[in-house]
Protein backbone atom coordinates (compact mmCIF):
# COMPACT_ATOMS: atom_id res chain seq x y z
CA UNK A 1 0.00 0.00 0.00
CA UNK A 2 1.61 3.18 -0.95
CA UNK A 3 1.43 6.36 1.20
CA UNK A 4 -1.39 7.99 -0.62
CA UNK A 5 -3.76 4.69 -0.27
CA UNK A 6 -2.50 4.09 3.60
CA UNK A 7 -3.60 8.08 3.91
CA UNK A 8 -6.62 7.31 2.03
CA UNK A 9 -7.60 4.69 4.27
CA UNK A 10 -6.72 6.28 7.60
CA UNK A 11 -8.50 9.71 7.11
CA UNK A 12 -11.53 7.32 6.30
CA UNK A 13 -11.38 5.03 9.34
CA UNK A 14 -10.33 7.63 11.64
CA UNK A 15 -13.95 8.94 11.15
CA UNK A 16 -15.18 5.48 13.14
CA UNK A 17 -12.59 5.57 16.08
CA UNK A 18 -12.72 9.19 17.21
CA UNK A 19 -11.44 8.44 20.65
CA UNK A 20 -8.07 7.18 19.14
CA UNK A 21 -7.26 10.44 17.26
CA UNK A 22 -8.52 13.14 19.57
CA UNK A 23 -5.92 15.69 19.47
CA UNK A 24 -3.98 16.57 16.32
CA UNK A 25 -0.83 15.27 17.92
CA UNK A 26 -2.29 11.77 18.55
CA UNK A 27 -3.44 11.97 14.84
CA UNK A 28 -0.02 12.60 13.44
CA UNK A 29 1.36 9.57 16.26
CA UNK A 30 -0.95 7.06 15.07
CA UNK A 31 -0.74 8.02 11.52
CA UNK A 32 3.64 7.75 11.91
CA UNK A 33 3.26 4.59 13.40
CA UNK A 34 1.49 2.87 10.34
CA UNK A 35 4.13 3.79 8.31
CA UNK A 36 6.72 1.34 7.08
CA UNK A 37 10.11 1.52 8.91
CA UNK A 38 12.12 2.80 6.20
CA UNK A 39 9.18 6.16 5.96
CA UNK A 40 8.42 6.03 9.74
CA UNK A 41 12.67 6.72 10.86
CA UNK A 42 12.84 9.17 8.15
CA UNK A 43 9.47 11.26 9.48
CA UNK A 44 9.91 10.37 12.67
CA UNK A 45 13.08 12.47 14.06
CA UNK A 46 11.25 15.85 12.95
CA UNK A 47 8.64 15.52 15.29
CA UNK A 48 6.01 17.33 13.40
CA UNK A 49 2.69 17.74 15.06
CA UNK A 50 0.79 18.76 12.44
CA UNK A 51 -0.71 16.19 10.08
CA UNK A 52 -0.85 17.98 6.90
CA UNK A 53 3.15 18.43 7.05
CA UNK A 54 3.58 14.79 8.49
CA UNK A 55 1.50 13.26 5.38
CA UNK A 56 3.89 15.65 2.88
CA UNK A 57 6.82 14.48 4.74
CA UNK A 58 5.94 10.99 3.93
CA UNK A 59 5.11 11.82 0.51
CA UNK A 60 8.45 12.85 0.17
CA UNK A 61 10.34 9.99 2.20
CA UNK A 62 8.47 7.82 -0.02
CA UNK A 63 9.81 9.66 -3.42
CA UNK A 64 13.37 9.06 -2.39
CA UNK A 65 13.19 5.86 -1.08
CA UNK A 66 11.41 4.67 -4.66
CA UNK A 67 14.41 6.34 -5.96
CA UNK A 68 16.92 4.46 -4.28
CA UNK A 69 15.29 1.25 -4.48
CA UNK A 70 15.62 1.75 -8.58
CA UNK A 71 19.18 2.38 -8.36
CA UNK A 72 19.43 -0.92 -5.84
CA UNK A 73 17.94 -3.35 -8.70
CA UNK A 74 19.79 -1.92 -10.92
CA UNK A 75 23.13 -2.54 -9.06
CA UNK A 76 21.49 -5.72 -8.59
CA UNK A 77 21.21 -6.87 -12.04
CA UNK A 78 24.72 -5.29 -12.85
CA UNK A 79 26.47 -7.80 -10.08
CA UNK A 80 24.47 -10.93 -10.61
CA UNK A 81 25.44 -10.88 -14.38
CA UNK A 82 29.37 -10.79 -12.63
CA UNK A 83 28.58 -13.44 -10.98
CA UNK A 84 27.26 -15.58 -13.67
CA UNK A 85 30.27 -14.42 -16.11
CA UNK A 86 33.26 -14.81 -12.93
CA UNK A 87 31.06 -18.45 -12.23
CA UNK A 88 31.41 -19.86 -15.74
CA UNK A 89 35.10 -18.18 -16.08
CA UNK A 90 36.24 -20.24 -12.86
CA UNK A 91 34.54 -23.61 -14.25
CA UNK A 92 36.29 -23.61 -17.35
CA UNK A 93 40.11 -22.34 -15.78
CA UNK A 94 39.69 -25.39 -13.11
CA UNK A 95 39.61 -28.14 -16.18
CA UNK A 96 42.86 -29.84 -16.77
CA UNK A 97 44.89 -28.71 -18.81
CA UNK A 98 45.00 -31.76 -21.40
CA UNK A 99 40.96 -30.96 -21.54
CA UNK A 100 41.41 -27.38 -22.97
CA UNK A 101 40.37 -27.27 -26.51
CA UNK A 102 42.58 -26.44 -29.06
CA UNK A 103 45.21 -28.12 -31.07
CA UNK A 104 47.27 -28.73 -27.82
CA UNK A 105 45.28 -31.59 -27.37
CA UNK A 106 47.20 -34.75 -27.51
CA UNK A 107 46.59 -37.00 -30.00
CA UNK A 108 46.38 -40.26 -28.21
CA UNK A 109 43.62 -39.32 -26.04
CA UNK A 110 40.35 -40.79 -27.63
CA UNK A 111 36.88 -39.25 -27.43
CA UNK A 112 35.90 -42.03 -25.38
CA UNK A 113 39.19 -41.57 -22.76
CA UNK A 114 38.46 -37.76 -22.66
CA UNK A 115 35.33 -38.28 -21.67
CA UNK A 116 35.93 -40.85 -19.17
CA UNK A 117 39.22 -38.40 -18.15
CA UNK A 118 36.50 -35.39 -17.69
CA UNK A 119 33.81 -37.13 -15.74
CA UNK A 120 37.03 -38.34 -12.93
CA UNK A 121 38.02 -34.90 -12.65
CA UNK A 122 34.15 -33.72 -11.68
CA UNK A 123 33.77 -36.58 -9.26
CA UNK A 124 36.72 -35.50 -7.39
CA UNK A 125 35.43 -31.45 -7.23
CA UNK A 126 31.53 -31.87 -6.49
CA UNK A 127 29.49 -32.99 -4.26
CA UNK A 128 25.93 -34.69 -4.43
CA UNK A 129 23.33 -33.15 -2.35
CA UNK A 130 20.22 -35.43 -1.33
CA UNK A 131 18.31 -34.76 -4.12
CA UNK A 132 21.07 -35.68 -6.69
CA UNK A 133 22.04 -32.10 -7.76
CA UNK A 134 25.67 -31.22 -7.80
CA UNK A 135 27.72 -27.68 -6.90
CA UNK A 136 31.09 -27.50 -6.88
CA UNK A 137 32.85 -28.07 -3.77
CA UNK A 138 34.52 -25.50 -1.64
CA UNK A 139 37.87 -26.22 0.50
CA UNK A 140 38.03 -26.72 4.06
CA UNK A 141 39.53 -24.38 5.70
CA UNK A 142 42.52 -25.84 8.46
CA UNK A 143 41.55 -23.20 10.73
CA UNK A 144 37.43 -23.08 11.30
CA UNK A 145 37.00 -26.69 9.51
CA UNK A 146 34.41 -25.30 7.46
CA UNK A 147 34.14 -25.32 3.58
CA UNK A 148 33.69 -21.06 2.72
CA UNK A 149 35.89 -19.18 -0.18
CA UNK A 150 38.38 -16.38 0.29
CA UNK A 151 40.08 -15.86 3.63
CA UNK A 152 38.81 -17.38 6.70
CA UNK A 153 37.01 -14.72 9.23
CA UNK A 154 36.68 -16.76 12.14
CA UNK A 155 39.51 -15.31 14.30
CA UNK A 156 38.24 -11.84 13.71
CA UNK A 157 34.59 -12.41 14.44
CA UNK A 158 33.47 -11.30 11.43
CA UNK A 159 30.14 -12.08 9.66
CA UNK A 160 31.08 -14.82 7.00
CA UNK A 161 28.71 -12.97 4.75
CA UNK A 162 30.09 -9.86 4.68
CA UNK A 163 32.13 -9.44 6.46
CA UNK A 164 30.43 -6.98 9.22
CA UNK A 165 31.98 -6.96 13.04
CA UNK A 166 28.91 -6.10 14.30
CA UNK A 167 26.83 -9.46 13.92
CA UNK A 168 27.47 -13.08 12.45
CA UNK A 169 26.05 -14.31 9.36
CA UNK A 170 22.54 -15.49 10.93
CA UNK A 171 21.89 -12.24 11.89
CA UNK A 172 23.36 -10.51 8.56
CA UNK A 173 20.87 -7.99 6.74
CA UNK A 174 22.11 -9.30 3.77
CA UNK A 175 20.73 -12.84 4.42
CA UNK A 176 17.28 -10.90 5.05
CA UNK A 177 17.22 -8.87 2.11
CA UNK A 178 17.46 -12.14 -0.18
CA UNK A 179 14.82 -14.05 1.65
CA UNK A 180 12.23 -11.31 2.07
CA UNK A 181 12.48 -9.12 -1.15
CA UNK A 182 12.02 -11.97 -3.67
CA UNK A 183 9.19 -13.35 -1.57
CA UNK A 184 7.21 -9.82 -1.10
CA UNK A 185 8.01 -9.15 -4.78
CA UNK A 186 6.74 -13.04 -5.99
CA UNK A 187 3.03 -12.05 -3.83
CA UNK A 188 3.20 -8.53 -5.52
CA UNK A 189 2.48 -6.76 -2.58
CA UNK A 190 3.78 -3.28 -1.78
CA UNK A 191 6.08 -3.11 1.75
CA UNK A 192 5.61 0.47 1.42
CA UNK A 193 2.94 0.89 3.79
CA UNK A 194 -0.23 -0.79 5.60
CA UNK A 195 -1.11 -4.25 4.60
CA UNK A 196 -3.93 -5.01 1.94
CA UNK A 197 -7.56 -4.98 3.42
CA UNK A 198 -8.94 -8.09 3.33
CA UNK A 199 -9.61 -8.82 0.01
CA UNK A 200 -12.89 -11.32 0.85
CA UNK A 201 -14.13 -7.95 2.22
CA UNK A 202 -16.17 -6.24 -0.65
CA UNK A 203 -17.80 -3.37 -1.62
CA UNK A 204 -21.20 -4.05 0.62
CA UNK A 205 -19.11 -5.01 2.87
CA UNK A 206 -18.40 -1.83 4.85
CA UNK A 207 -20.03 0.30 7.33
CA UNK A 208 -20.22 -1.52 10.29
CA UNK A 209 -17.49 -3.65 9.68
CA UNK A 210 -15.30 0.19 8.50
CA UNK A 211 -16.28 0.84 12.50
CA UNK A 212 -14.66 -2.41 13.67
CA UNK A 213 -11.86 -2.25 11.51
CA UNK A 214 -11.43 1.47 12.88
CA UNK A 215 -10.93 0.14 15.96
CA UNK A 216 -8.67 -2.62 15.00
CA UNK A 217 -6.52 -0.40 12.71
CA UNK A 218 -5.95 2.29 15.03
CA UNK A 219 -5.98 0.58 18.46
CA UNK A 220 -3.53 -1.91 18.17
CA UNK A 221 -0.08 -1.81 16.50
CA UNK A 222 1.95 -5.09 16.19
CA UNK A 223 6.05 -4.85 17.94
CA UNK A 224 7.30 -3.81 14.45
CA UNK A 225 4.46 -0.32 14.91
CA UNK A 226 2.44 -1.98 12.12
CA UNK A 227 -0.46 -2.97 12.20
CA UNK A 228 -2.17 -6.42 12.49
CA UNK A 229 -4.02 -7.83 9.09
CA UNK A 230 -7.88 -6.92 9.54
CA UNK A 231 -9.65 -9.83 10.84
CA UNK A 232 -12.33 -11.94 8.27
CA UNK A 233 -16.07 -10.92 8.70
CA UNK A 234 -17.81 -13.46 9.91
CA UNK A 235 -21.61 -11.81 10.44
CA UNK A 236 -23.84 -11.39 7.39
CA UNK A 237 -22.77 -8.24 5.36
CA UNK A 238 -23.95 -4.59 6.78
CA UNK A 239 -25.19 -1.86 4.97
CA UNK A 240 -22.53 0.15 2.34
CA UNK A 241 -21.06 2.72 4.16
CA UNK A 242 -22.40 6.17 2.03
CA UNK A 243 -19.82 8.55 1.53
CA UNK A 244 -21.41 11.90 1.12
CA UNK A 245 -23.82 13.62 3.66
CA UNK A 246 -26.55 13.68 0.36
CA UNK A 247 -26.18 10.51 0.19
CA UNK A 248 -26.82 9.72 3.93
CA UNK A 249 -29.82 12.48 3.60
CA UNK A 250 -31.76 10.25 0.84
CA UNK A 251 -31.06 6.98 2.52
CA UNK A 252 -34.79 5.46 2.99
CA UNK A 253 -36.17 5.53 6.34
CA UNK A 254 -33.67 7.69 7.65
CA UNK A 255 -35.28 9.35 11.06
CA UNK A 256 -32.16 10.24 13.06
CA UNK A 257 -28.48 11.12 12.52
CA UNK A 258 -25.12 9.02 13.24
CA UNK A 259 -23.54 10.11 16.27
CA UNK A 260 -20.66 11.29 14.53
CA UNK A 261 -22.31 14.27 13.17
CA UNK A 262 -24.17 15.00 16.66
CA UNK A 263 -23.17 17.68 18.76
CA UNK A 264 -22.93 17.73 22.78
CA UNK A 265 -23.81 21.52 22.79
CA UNK A 266 -27.15 21.56 20.66
CA UNK A 267 -26.13 24.76 18.12
CA UNK A 268 -29.77 25.85 17.06
CA UNK A 269 -30.44 25.92 20.88
CA UNK A 270 -27.72 29.34 21.48
CA UNK A 271 -29.85 32.45 21.66
CA UNK A 272 -30.44 33.99 18.44
CA UNK A 273 -31.17 37.85 17.98
CA UNK A 274 -34.63 38.93 17.46
CA UNK A 275 -32.72 42.49 16.36
CA UNK A 276 -34.87 44.53 13.90
CA UNK A 277 -31.57 46.24 13.09
CA UNK A 278 -31.03 45.20 9.20
CA UNK A 279 -27.72 44.35 7.72
CA UNK A 280 -25.83 47.26 6.19
CA UNK A 281 -26.68 47.56 2.47
CA UNK A 282 -23.93 49.31 0.16
CA UNK A 283 -25.40 50.30 -2.95
CA UNK A 284 -22.62 49.08 -5.55
CA UNK A 285 -23.63 51.56 -8.24
CA UNK A 286 -22.79 54.46 -5.59
CA UNK A 287 -19.55 53.31 -4.86
CA UNK A 288 -18.73 53.21 -8.54
CA UNK A 289 -20.50 56.76 -9.18
CA UNK A 290 -18.53 59.93 -10.65
CA UNK A 291 -20.44 61.96 -8.57
CA UNK A 292 -17.61 62.85 -5.69
CA UNK A 293 -20.43 63.75 -3.20
CA UNK A 294 -22.34 60.43 -3.99
CA UNK A 295 -19.11 58.23 -3.40
CA UNK A 296 -17.63 60.07 -0.48
CA UNK A 297 -20.93 59.19 1.48
CA UNK A 298 -20.92 55.54 0.24
CA UNK A 299 -17.33 55.26 1.65
CA UNK A 300 -18.15 56.01 4.87
CA UNK A 301 -21.42 53.61 5.37
CA UNK A 302 -18.89 51.12 4.06
CA UNK A 303 -16.38 51.63 6.42
CA UNK A 304 -19.18 51.90 9.47
CA UNK A 305 -20.51 48.35 7.94
CA UNK A 306 -16.89 47.22 8.53
CA UNK A 307 -16.48 48.44 11.94
CA UNK A 308 -19.95 47.22 13.39
CA UNK A 309 -20.94 44.27 11.46
CA UNK A 310 -18.08 42.86 9.05
CA UNK A 311 -20.87 41.84 6.73
CA UNK A 312 -23.01 43.75 4.27
CA UNK A 313 -25.38 43.39 1.26
CA UNK A 314 -24.15 44.90 -2.04
CA UNK A 315 -26.87 45.67 -5.00
CA UNK A 316 -26.92 46.99 -8.31
CA UNK A 317 -23.44 45.15 -8.80
CA UNK A 318 -23.36 44.91 -12.26
CA UNK A 319 -23.94 40.86 -12.51
CA UNK A 320 -26.88 39.40 -14.20
CA UNK A 321 -29.14 37.85 -12.34
CA UNK A 322 -29.36 34.98 -14.72
CA UNK A 323 -26.06 34.40 -14.35
CA UNK A 324 -25.76 33.98 -10.48
CA UNK A 325 -28.82 31.73 -10.89
CA UNK A 326 -26.93 29.83 -13.92
CA UNK A 327 -23.89 29.31 -11.30
CA UNK A 328 -26.02 28.00 -8.91
CA UNK A 329 -28.16 26.11 -10.81
CA UNK A 330 -24.80 23.83 -12.26
CA UNK A 331 -23.27 23.47 -9.04
CA UNK A 332 -26.59 21.47 -7.60
CA UNK A 333 -26.00 19.61 -11.17
CA UNK A 334 -22.57 18.57 -9.59
CA UNK A 335 -23.80 17.54 -6.40
CA UNK A 336 -26.12 15.31 -8.43
CA UNK A 337 -23.69 13.21 -9.85
CA UNK A 338 -22.94 9.64 -8.71
CA UNK A 339 -20.43 9.41 -5.80
CA UNK A 340 -17.79 7.91 -8.33
CA UNK A 341 -18.12 10.80 -10.51
CA UNK A 342 -18.40 13.39 -7.84
CA UNK A 343 -15.14 11.02 -6.53
CA UNK A 344 -12.82 12.33 -9.84
CA UNK A 345 -12.50 15.71 -7.95
CA UNK A 346 -11.16 14.18 -4.43
CA UNK A 347 -7.93 15.99 -3.40
CA UNK A 348 -5.50 15.25 -0.94
CA UNK A 349 -3.95 18.66 -0.13
CA UNK A 350 -5.79 22.17 0.92
CA UNK A 351 -4.25 23.90 -1.88
CA UNK A 352 -5.04 21.29 -4.41
CA UNK A 353 -6.85 22.81 -7.18
CA UNK A 354 -10.32 20.90 -7.29
CA UNK A 355 -11.01 19.66 -4.15
CA UNK A 356 -14.63 17.86 -3.32
CA UNK A 357 -15.12 16.29 0.03
CA UNK A 358 -17.72 16.54 3.12
CA UNK A 359 -17.92 18.27 6.42
CA UNK A 360 -14.77 20.89 6.58
CA UNK A 361 -11.64 19.03 7.34
CA UNK A 362 -12.51 15.23 8.26
CA UNK A 363 -9.06 14.18 9.49
CA UNK A 364 -9.17 16.61 12.33
CA UNK A 365 -13.02 16.91 12.64
CA UNK A 366 -14.13 15.24 15.88
CA UNK A 367 -17.70 15.94 15.16
CA UNK A 368 -18.63 15.88 11.15
CA UNK A 369 -20.43 18.49 9.68
CA UNK A 370 -23.61 18.19 7.72
CA UNK A 371 -22.79 19.46 4.52
CA UNK A 372 -20.63 18.59 1.27
CA UNK A 373 -18.75 20.86 -0.62
CA UNK A 374 -16.45 21.56 -3.73
CA UNK A 375 -13.63 24.01 -3.60
CA UNK A 376 -12.71 25.24 -7.22
CA UNK A 377 -9.16 28.06 -7.84
CA UNK A 378 -10.36 30.30 -9.99
CA UNK A 379 -7.62 32.79 -10.41
CA UNK A 380 -4.66 33.40 -11.54
CA UNK A 381 -5.23 30.24 -13.09
CA UNK A 382 -8.60 28.83 -13.70
CA UNK A 383 -9.67 25.37 -12.78
CA UNK A 384 -12.85 23.66 -13.21
CA UNK A 385 -14.01 19.85 -12.88
CA UNK A 386 -15.07 18.51 -16.48
CA UNK A 387 -18.73 17.42 -14.91
CA UNK A 388 -21.20 18.97 -15.87
CA UNK A 389 -19.57 19.68 -19.33
CA UNK A 390 -21.27 23.88 -18.94
CA UNK A 391 -19.64 24.05 -15.54
CA UNK A 392 -16.52 25.71 -16.76
CA UNK A 393 -17.76 28.59 -19.13
CA UNK A 394 -20.40 29.38 -16.70
CA UNK A 395 -17.99 29.59 -13.60
CA UNK A 396 -15.03 31.39 -15.62
CA UNK A 397 -17.36 34.18 -16.74
CA UNK A 398 -19.07 34.55 -12.99
CA UNK A 399 -15.66 34.28 -11.83
CA UNK A 400 -14.20 37.25 -13.93
CA UNK A 401 -17.13 39.45 -13.14
CA UNK A 402 -17.52 39.08 -9.60
CA UNK A 403 -13.51 40.02 -9.31
CA UNK A 404 -14.56 43.52 -10.47
CA UNK A 405 -16.65 43.85 -8.14
CA UNK A 406 -14.16 42.90 -5.45
CA UNK A 407 -11.71 44.83 -6.53
CA UNK A 408 -14.06 48.26 -6.45
CA UNK A 409 -15.25 47.25 -3.06
CA UNK A 410 -11.78 47.19 -1.17
CA UNK A 411 -10.24 50.26 -3.55
CA UNK A 412 -13.28 51.91 -1.34
CA UNK A 413 -12.22 49.93 2.07
CA UNK A 414 -8.47 51.19 1.29
CA UNK A 415 -10.49 54.80 1.28
CA UNK A 416 -12.41 54.51 4.21
CA UNK A 417 -9.19 53.63 6.40
CA UNK A 418 -7.95 57.31 5.43
CA UNK A 419 -5.51 55.14 2.84
CA UNK A 420 -5.19 55.67 -0.88
CA UNK A 421 -7.60 54.15 -2.91
CA UNK A 422 -5.23 51.63 -4.53
CA UNK A 423 -3.24 50.95 -1.57
CA UNK A 424 -4.66 47.24 -0.80
CA UNK A 425 -4.54 46.59 -4.60
CA UNK A 426 -1.37 47.32 -4.70
CA UNK A 427 -0.27 46.12 -1.32
CA UNK A 428 -2.08 42.55 -1.69
CA UNK A 429 -0.88 41.96 -5.50
CA UNK A 430 -4.43 41.82 -6.41
CA UNK A 431 -3.64 40.85 -10.44
CA UNK A 432 -2.72 37.96 -8.72
CA UNK A 433 -5.37 37.46 -6.68
CA UNK A 434 -6.44 33.72 -5.24
CA UNK A 435 -9.73 33.12 -5.68
CA UNK A 436 -11.49 30.30 -4.86
CA UNK A 437 -14.68 29.09 -5.08
CA UNK A 438 -16.39 27.31 -2.59
CA UNK A 439 -20.26 25.60 -3.56
CA UNK A 440 -21.43 24.23 -0.43
CA UNK A 441 -24.52 21.60 -0.20
CA UNK A 442 -26.76 21.50 2.78
CA UNK A 443 -28.91 18.61 2.72
CA UNK A 444 -32.66 18.35 4.49
CA UNK A 445 -31.27 16.77 8.33
CA UNK A 446 -33.81 14.96 10.03
CA UNK A 447 -32.86 16.39 13.43
CA UNK A 448 -31.28 19.29 12.78
CA UNK A 449 -30.75 20.75 16.04
CA UNK A 450 -28.27 18.02 16.83
CA UNK A 451 -26.31 19.07 13.38
CA UNK A 452 -24.48 21.66 12.24
CA UNK A 453 -23.37 22.81 8.91
CA UNK A 454 -20.68 24.48 9.53
CA UNK A 455 -19.58 25.58 13.22
CA UNK A 456 -18.40 29.36 13.64
CA UNK A 457 -15.34 30.27 11.34
CA UNK A 458 -13.85 33.57 10.31
CA UNK A 459 -12.58 33.63 6.41
CA UNK A 460 -8.90 33.86 5.09
CA UNK A 461 -8.00 36.36 2.86
CA UNK A 462 -9.60 39.84 1.94
CA UNK A 463 -13.58 39.85 0.65
CA UNK A 464 -15.99 36.85 0.26
CA UNK A 465 -19.10 36.99 -1.33
CA UNK A 466 -21.52 34.76 -1.42
CA UNK A 467 -24.58 34.11 -2.94
CA UNK A 468 -27.56 32.06 -2.40
CA UNK A 469 -30.53 29.70 -3.34
CA UNK A 470 -33.96 30.83 -1.77
CA UNK A 471 -33.39 28.48 1.83
CA UNK A 472 -31.48 30.28 4.74
CA UNK A 473 -29.31 29.33 6.92
CA UNK A 474 -26.44 31.71 8.06
CA UNK A 475 -25.99 33.09 10.59
CA UNK A 476 -23.93 35.87 11.48
CA UNK A 477 -22.52 36.60 15.49
CA UNK A 478 -23.34 40.24 15.65
CA UNK A 479 -23.21 42.01 19.65
CA UNK A 480 -22.66 38.21 21.26
CA UNK A 481 -25.85 37.02 19.53
CA UNK A 482 -26.80 34.89 16.19
CA UNK A 483 -28.67 37.06 13.62
CA UNK A 484 -30.15 35.03 10.72
CA UNK A 485 -29.21 36.24 7.42
CA UNK A 486 -32.08 36.51 4.64
CA UNK A 487 -30.66 37.62 1.46
CA UNK A 488 -31.81 40.56 -0.85
CA UNK A 489 -32.78 38.87 -4.27
CA UNK A 490 -30.11 39.41 -7.19
CA UNK A 491 -27.34 40.68 -4.22
CA UNK A 492 -24.17 39.74 -2.85
CA UNK A 493 -23.55 39.46 0.68
CA UNK A 494 -20.08 40.38 1.54
CA UNK A 495 -17.94 39.85 4.52
CA UNK A 496 -14.33 40.91 5.32
CA UNK A 497 -11.67 38.49 5.82
CA UNK A 498 -8.94 37.99 8.14
CA UNK A 499 -6.44 39.81 6.05
CA UNK A 500 -8.48 43.19 6.07
CA UNK A 501 -8.42 42.69 10.13
CA UNK A 502 -4.42 42.43 9.60
CA UNK A 503 -4.06 45.29 6.92
CA UNK A 504 -6.18 47.64 9.51
CA UNK A 505 -4.14 46.55 12.61
CA UNK A 506 -7.47 45.53 14.17
CA UNK A 507 -9.54 48.71 12.81
CA UNK A 508 -12.09 46.51 10.73
CA UNK A 509 -12.71 43.15 12.39
CA UNK A 510 -13.30 39.65 10.50
CA UNK A 511 -16.97 38.49 11.99
CA UNK A 512 -18.28 34.99 12.95
CA UNK A 513 -20.56 33.29 10.96
CA UNK A 514 -21.83 30.19 10.68
CA UNK A 515 -24.54 27.40 8.86
CA UNK A 516 -26.97 25.70 10.39
CA UNK A 517 -29.10 23.19 8.68
CA UNK A 518 -33.40 22.29 8.75
CA UNK A 519 -35.44 19.52 8.23
CA UNK A 520 -37.38 20.00 4.74
CA UNK A 521 -35.06 21.77 2.32
CA UNK A 522 -31.54 21.84 0.58
CA UNK A 523 -29.87 25.04 0.77
CA UNK A 524 -26.88 25.62 -1.47
CA UNK A 525 -24.58 28.70 -1.24
CA UNK A 526 -21.46 29.52 -3.36
CA UNK A 527 -18.69 31.74 -1.77
CA UNK A 528 -15.67 33.06 -3.86
CA UNK A 529 -13.14 34.30 -1.46
CA UNK A 530 -10.66 36.66 -2.29
CA UNK A 531 -7.07 36.88 -0.89
CA UNK A 532 -3.55 38.67 -1.46
CA UNK A 533 -1.15 36.82 -4.11
CA UNK A 534 -0.40 33.60 -2.37
CA UNK A 535 3.42 34.81 -1.57
CA UNK A 536 2.61 38.37 -0.48
CA UNK A 537 3.83 38.60 3.05
CA UNK A 538 0.61 40.05 4.30
CA UNK A 539 0.67 43.29 7.50
CA UNK A 540 -0.82 46.51 9.13
CA UNK A 541 -0.47 49.24 6.92
CA UNK A 542 2.56 51.75 8.10
CA UNK A 543 0.37 54.29 7.79
CA UNK A 544 -2.06 53.34 10.18
CA UNK A 545 0.90 53.05 13.05
CA UNK A 546 2.26 56.63 11.96
CA UNK A 547 0.50 57.95 15.38
CA UNK A 548 2.11 55.50 17.84
CA UNK A 549 -1.52 54.75 19.28
CA UNK A 550 -2.09 52.22 17.19
CA UNK A 551 0.91 49.66 17.77
CA UNK A 552 1.72 46.95 15.91
CA UNK A 553 -0.99 44.07 16.54
CA UNK A 554 -0.01 41.12 13.66
CA UNK A 555 3.61 40.00 12.19
CA UNK A 556 3.71 39.59 8.65
CA UNK A 557 2.93 36.28 7.21
CA UNK A 558 2.64 35.06 3.75
CA UNK A 559 -1.05 34.66 2.34
CA UNK A 560 -0.27 30.75 1.43
CA UNK A 561 1.05 29.71 5.13
CA UNK A 562 -1.62 31.13 6.51
CA UNK A 563 -4.43 29.14 4.51
CA UNK A 564 -2.43 26.19 5.04
CA UNK A 565 -2.55 25.86 8.43
CA UNK A 566 -5.67 27.72 8.58
CA UNK A 567 -7.30 24.91 6.67
CA UNK A 568 -5.06 22.24 8.10
CA UNK A 569 -6.23 22.51 11.42
CA UNK A 570 -10.00 22.32 12.64
CA UNK A 571 -12.84 25.02 12.48
CA UNK A 572 -12.48 26.77 15.70
CA UNK A 573 -13.57 30.19 15.40
CA UNK A 574 -10.76 32.60 14.93
CA UNK A 575 -8.28 30.32 16.85
CA UNK A 576 -5.55 30.81 14.29
CA UNK A 577 -5.90 34.74 13.64
CA UNK A 578 -6.15 35.49 17.65
CA UNK A 579 -3.01 32.79 18.13
CA UNK A 580 -0.61 35.10 15.50
CA UNK A 581 -1.74 38.50 16.89
CA UNK A 582 -1.02 37.34 20.46
CA UNK A 583 1.74 35.23 20.19
CA UNK A 584 3.32 35.68 16.85
CA UNK A 585 3.88 33.16 14.26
Amino acid sequence: MTVTEYEREFVRLSKYAREFVSTEANMCKRFKDGLNDDIRLSVGVLGIKEFAVLVERAYKVEDLLEEKEKGKDEVEVQDTKKRQMSKSFQFTSKRPRELSSGSNFPARYSSRSRSRRFEGSRAQTTTVTSTGSTRPSKPECPQCGRRHPGECRASENLCFRCGAPDHFIRDCPETVKREVIPSARSRNVSTRGRPQRNPGVGANNRGMYDVYLAHVYLATTAPTGSPPSPPSLTHPPPPRKLTSVKALSESPGLSSIPSIYTFPKQPNHEPVSDTKEPIPTIDFSLLISSNPDERSKTIRELGKACRDWGFFMVTNHGVPERMMKAMIEVCREFFELTEEEKGECEGKHVLDPIRYGTSFNPSVDKILYWRDYLKIFQHPAFHSPSNPPSFSEIALEYSKRTRGVMKEIVRGISESLGLEDKYIEKASRLENCLQIMVANLYPPCPQPELAMGLAAHTDHGLLTLLIQNDTVGLQVLHKDKWVNIHPIPNSFLVNIGDHIEILSNGKYKSVLHRAVVNDRDVRISIALAHGPAADVAVNPAPMLLEDGQNPLAYPAIKYKEYVELQQSSKLDGKSYLEHIRNRGI
